[in-house]
């Protein structure tokens, strides 16, 4: 990926791109060098057993009794409705599927968490959003089993709204 967000006849360095991809693109082996590239940002699914981490703002850099600087804040596991907190944003989209059944896709967004990275794959200083995507009937009840997770990743995450997150990754 990063050969062809390197290529100078592309539009790469001057315009925003957003990549969609499937949960083999949210680690950090693929996330962290991507990161380097100002104008790109990556909207990947999440698997749902995954674990990331409030921002610890700031970095406490003598935790408790010496040793490493800490980075990660309290956990946000995907399976623990619990660890979630309040998202940053909340909104509802209507979705009419090709046969004419009227849904509504319910969409949070947490901003600003971070996931463990690999020695040679830092993730510390890569801050993401991440935004869960439910499906409801009109009788309010779940469409799909499962939560839909996705990461928005690069530094111009900010300008790729909710819902266009979701309508990206739905249109892949």
């Amino acid at each position: 990926m990063t050969t062809l967000l390197n290529d100078a006849d592309l539009p790469f360095d001057t315009e925003l791109t957003v990549n969609v991809a499937d949960s083999s693109y949210s680690k950090a082996y693929y996330l962290s060098p991507v990161r380097a590239f100002d104008n790109h940002v990556e909207v990947n699914r999440v698997a749902k057993n995954r674990k990331f981490f409030h921002l610890l703002s700031p970095p406490d850099p003598h935790p408790g009794h010496g040793g490493r600087i800490k980075h990660f804040g309290t956990a946000f596991d995907l399976k623990d409705t619990g660890t979630w907190g309040e998202p940053d944003e909340e909104t509802e989209i209507p979705w009419e599927t090709h046969s004419g059944r009227k849904l509504q896709v319910k969409l949070q967004r947490w901003n600003d968490l971070l996931m463990r990275g690999k020695i040679d794959a830092p993730m510390y200083e890569k801050p993401f959003d991440l935004v869960c995507c439910q499906v409801f009937d009109q009788q309010d009840k779940l469409v799909f089993k499962n939560i839909l997770w996705l990461i928005v990743f690069g530094k111009r995450r900010c300008k790729i709204s909710t819902a266009a997150a979701y309508e990206t990754y739905r249109q892949r």
